[in-house]
C-alpha cells in the first residue's frame, strides 16, 4: 500500500534544535510529498495560537491536531473537525488544588495559553530555550486568578518544572479526575479529557479521508507521541527521542537537528517502492551487513531503519553489542584460575623371579 497521510510532531522532531524553525531540507520533502498527493498533519501538544509561525513554514499542511489531540483544525476548509474539552467541573476542582502549590502552570482555553504572571517565577526549568519561552509567554494570555475563567471546558492542562515528588502527586491529582496524562517536556505533565490523544485524533483524520492505518506514516519523540505511533503502521521515534517513544515505534529515524523527518520521507518518495516494499530494501541492506559481520542474520528485520544511514548505524551497533556479548558468554565459561596440572608419578620398576619356561 502507499503512503496516503503523514503526521509529525513539532518540537524535538519536526522543528530544529531552536524549537522556532524548520530546515530548507525538511520543508522541500514535506512539499515534494504533499505533491505527489500525501495528506500532511502537524500533531503537536502546543495551542492553536503557538504554531502560526510553523505554518508559515509549510503552509500546505493540511490539518493540525493541536492541544495533544484535544482538537483537529482543517486548514484546507478553515473548521474544527473534533474538539474533547476536559469538563468545566473537572478544570475547577484541579485548579482549586493546584492553586496553594508554589507551581507554574497553564491551561489551554479556545485555541489560547492562559496563566497566572504572579506564577511565572516557579518556572525555572531550561527544557526551551528563552527565546521561544519568551515568545509563548509573550502572546500568552495573563488572568489574575485562572479559576474566573473556569466556567467552560479546556482542551488541556500543563504543569511544569516538577521535582519527581512534585510529579507523582500531580500526576494523582489528574488522573484522579479520569483524564489523559502524557509528558513531551522532562519534568512536566500535561492532561486531557478521557480518549483525547494525538493518536485518536490521527485515526479520526484518517477514517474521514478513508485512510487505512497501514497507509499512515508518523514520526515523533515523546510520551505524548506514543498513541500516535501506535496508530500509524510507518511509525518512526527520532533517535533524539524518549525510551517509550521508541518502544512505541516501528521505525527510527535520525535526530531532528540531522533533519531525520526529512530523510525518512525522501526515501519513501526516491523509492518507487512503498510500504513493505521500501522496509523490505532495507531489511536485505542489515541482512548483508550481518553476513559480513558473522552475525545470524535472522536479526536483520529488527536492525531496518528509515533509510540506508539509519539501517547500517543500527546494524553496526548490533554486530558490535553480539559480539561483545559472545566474548564475554566464553570468558564465563571458562574456569576462574587455570589448572593445577601434577606430574604423573614414576612408576617402580617390578621385581619377582622370572619364571623360565
Amino acid at each position: 500500500m502507499s503512503i496516503k497521510l503523514i503526521a509529525t510532531d513539532l518540537d524535538g522532531t519536526l522543528m530544529s534544535g531552536d524549537h522556532l524553525t524548520v530546515s530548507p531540507r525538511t520543508v522541500a520533502a514535506l512539499q515534494a510529498a504533499h505533491d505527489r498527493g500525501v495528506c500532511l498533519a502537524i500533531a503537536t501538544g502546543r495551542t492553536l495560537d503557538f504554531i502560526d509561525h510553523v505554518t508559515a513554514q509549510v503552509p500546505f499542511v493540511d490539518y493540525v491536531i493541536y492541544s495533544n489531540g484535544a482538537a483537529v483544525y482543517d486548514r484546507k476548509n478553515d473548521a474544527h473537525i473534533c474538539q474533547q474539552l476536559i469538563p468545566p467541573k473537572a478544570v475547577q476542582r484541579i485548579l482549586q488544588t493546584l492553586a496553594p502549590q508554589p507551581l507554574y502552570y497553564n491551561v489551554y482555553w479556545d485555541g489560547g495559553m492562559y496563566l497566572e504572571e504572579a506564577r511565572l517565577p516557579y518556572y525555572n526549568s531550561d527544557s526551551l530555550p528563552h527565546a521561544v519561552l519568551e515568545q509563548f509567554i509573550a502572546k500568552a494570555h495573563r488572568e489574575e486568578n485562572l479559576l474566573d475563567k473556569a466556567d467552560k471546558g479546556a482542551e488541556s492542562i500543563a504543569v511544569y518544572d516538577l521535582n519527581p515528588e512534585q510529579a507523582d502527586w500531580v500526576r494523582s491529582v489528574l488522573e484522579g479526575e479520569g483524564l489523559e496524562v502524557v509528558s513531551s517536556l522532562p519534568n512536566e505533565l500535561e492532561c486531557t479529557a478521557p480518549g483525547a490523544n494525538k493518536g485518536a485524533a490521527l485515526a479520526g483524520i484518517a477514517r474521514q479521508l478513508q485512510i487505512e492505518p497501514e497507509q499512515v506514516m508518523s514520526f515523533g519523540d515523546a510520551g505524548n507521541d506514543c498513541p500516535m505511533l501506535a496508530f500509524a503502521h510507518y511509525s518512526f521515534a527520532m533517535e533524539n527521542g524518549a525510551p517509550e517513544c521508541k518502544a512505541a515505534a516501528r521505525y527510527r529515524a535520525e535526530a531532528n537537528t540531522a533533519d531525520g523527518v526529512a530523510k525518512a520521507i525522501e526515501h519513501f518518495l526516491k523509492s518507487k517502492k512503498v510500504g513493505d516494499a521500501l522496509i523490505q530494501e532495507q531489511v536485505e541492506r542489515a541482512r548483508a551487513a550481518l553476513e559480513r559481520g558473522g552475525v545470524p542474520q535472522s536479526f536483520a528485520p529488527l536492525l531496518a531503519g528509515g533509510d540506508d544511514g539509519d539501517t547500517d548505524r543500527r546494524t553496526e551497533e548490533f554486530r558490535a553489542a553480539y559480539q561483545a556479548s559472545l566474548a564475554e558468554d566464553v570468558k564465563s565459561r571458562l574456569p576462574a584460575s587455570a589448572p593445577v596440572v601434577t606430574a604423573p608419578l614414576p612408576q617402580r620398576p617390578r621385581r619377582g623371579i622370572r619364571r623360565l619356561r
